[in-house]
């Protein structure tokens, strides 16, 4: 396996978010077939997502400070 420098590795976790959230939907060599129509709902699901995770986190956080 070889090793990542700390760029191709930033580089490759943000392809691969963007493959997931859809705004790229297949890599064939030199080519990306963009997918466009789901980017803006599955951004919005993710930030619902994200903002319900981060309010568990702050409702978990204060109640073990009690």
């Amino acid at each position: 396996m070889h090793c990542m420098n700390a760029d191709l590795s930033d580089l490759l976790r943000l392809l691969q978010n963007l493959i997931r959230l859809g705004t790229i939907a297949e890599i064939n060599g030199a080519k990306a077939r963009a997918a466009w129509a789901d980017t803006h709902h599955r951004m919005a699901e993710l930030g619902h997502a994200a903002r319900r995770q981060h309010a568990h986190l702050v409702d978990a956080h204060r109640g073990s400070r009690r």
